[in-house]
């Protein structure tokens, strides 16, 4: 009996042990479940967040400008992070960074754009060897140092009454760094301080995966830099090259208008010269009036001539300090003389400083246009020329009442030879235009079709 009761407890131990043993497995499975749970949680989230910095780099190879570039970072953060808020800085070139854009989730929005554009006046300047900062905004603002001085313009950007100022929230401090060079800067805000399940903001853990992400976005910044830089220069290169097209072509027509112009000049001065012996011995009203006809189209045809010369070989021009308003009077009496019955009116309003210029080419320059005016306006209509103070400029203004210029013949205008009329070299605009040029000055036109038209010049008071 006793050995029975031996044999009883010996299994009853037996079981005990194996029952602990049994648990021991129970707990290290559960472990392990646990374990693989979290590696398969963890691996998920690297996962995605490979996916989102591939989805990223591709995206913003697409996007043309800094600012869009910064905004697609932050939505793409949104998604990986539990932050609602985004401030994005852009240094300028050095390592003076100001506010660039505010995005954020909605619901969460900038409180203005009209503060948007203030903060964007104030300038931080940034290190090249900051580092990230992720901690609560009373945190931050206790480092002081720059951190906290573009998390205040963060908060300056977001805070109304949907967005109360909380030195509890979560607050992310991302530097933009490429080659020692610092880019710009990415705040991040949380305003609630509760987050669901689901949610999460960076651990230590994750100090790696911001690196790249910051890298990254940095390198979309330096590369859209680039592009752009690429553009102004090719757009530079395009317009020098069309200069100098340009400058081959108007030298080539100056070499021909000149041969022409010497070529014609001389006959018409043996015209000239015949029609005086003519007008002594002819004396029927038929023959003056054919005379007549005979003198003023070789006048007009002199006109001509010497409009070519003075577009063929114009004399470099000579800067002395002068009155815009004397010069211009002198030039609408010019042009009133040569087309009797015009009618200028002339305004200077304020007091026009003397300025560098060269009086005789700025007077055939407002003649030509008070001329043409004068030939577009209907008769019984007044040109109206005006001289008034543009902040650091003179501008003069001729506008006359005509038909108006058509908008697809508004960028010809200035070409040499280009015109609408029956009659005229096309010349008058290019003189304008190369006058003003040489004043460091430039030349507008304003023309609705019926409405009229308005040349502008605007002529530079410094030095030329």
């Amino acid at each position: 009996m006793e050995n029975r009761k031996k044999h009883d407890l010996s299994e009853v131990a037996e079981l005990l042990r194996l029952n602990r043993a049994l648990d021991d497995q129970v707990r290290e499975l559960v472990r392990t479940e646990q374990q693989l749970f979290l590696s398969q949680r963890d691996l998920g989230r690297q996962l995605g967040r490979l996916d989102a910095l591939n989805r990223f780099a591709i995206e913003a190879a697409e996007l043309a400008t800094s600012e869009e570039i910064l905004v697609r970072a932050a939505d793409d953060f949104f998604r990986i992070f539990a932050y609602d808020q985004c401030a994005g800085f852009l240094t300028d070139g050095e390592s003076m960074a100001a506010a660039a854009v505010a995005h954020s989730v909605p619901g969460r929005e900038a409180s203005s754009a009209e503060r948007l554009v203030r903060v964007r006046d104030q300038q931080v300047e940034i290190s090249a060897d900051a580092d990230p900062i992720a901690d609560r905004a009373d945190a931050v603002h206790a480092r002081g140092g720059a951190a906290s001085t573009l998390l205040g313009l963060c908060e300056l950007m977001f805070e109304d009454e949907s967005n109360p100022p909380t030195d509890r929230s979560w607050v992310l401090v991302l530097p933009l760094v490429r080659r020692r060079m610092p880019l710009g800067v990415m705040v991040f805000r949380r305003l609630a301080e509760k987050m669901s399940y689901h949610e999460e903001l960076p651990s230590k853990n994750d100090l790696s995966f911001l690196s790249v992400f910051a890298k990254g976005l940095a390198g979309a910044i330096a590369n859209a830099r680039l592009v752009h830089d690429l553009k102004v220069s090719y757009d530079k290169l395009s317009n020098t090259q069309r200069e100098l097209v340009e400058r081959e072509r108007l030298a080539a027509l100056g070499e021909f208008a000149a041969i022409v112009a010497h070529e014609v000049r001389n006959p018409l001065g043996s015209i000239g010269n015949a029609v005086s012996v003519l007008r002594r011995v002819v004396t029927a009203p038929e023959a003056t009036g054919l005379l007549d006809i005979v003198a003023e189209e070789s006048a007009r045809l002199n006109q001509i001539v010497s409009d070519l010369i003075d577009f063929a070989r114009p004399n470099p021009p000579s800067f002395q300090l002068d009155g815009v308003a004397r010069v211009v009077e002198r030039a609408v009496e010019a042009a009133r003389q040569s087309v009797p019955g015009g009618n200028v009116v002339l305004e200077t309003m304020g007091d026009v400083p003397n300025i560098p210029l060269d009086a005789r080419i700025l007077r055939q320059a407002v003649v030509n246009l008070v001329m043409n005016a004068l030939q577009a306006s209907p008769p019984g209509t007044e040109v109206h020329v005006a001289i008034s103070l543009e902040g650091e400029r003179v501008r003069i203004d001729v506008t006359d009442q005509g038909d108006g210029i058509a908008a697809d013949v508004q960028p010809r205008i200035f070409e040499p030879f280009f015109t609408t009329k029956a009659t005229g070299t096309g010349l008058g605009l290019s003189v304008v235009k190369r006058a003003i040029d040489a004043h460091r000055g430039d030349v507008l036109v304003s023309s609705n079709p019926g409405e009229g038209t308005t040349f502008s010049i605007r002529l530079p008071m410094g030095r030329v």
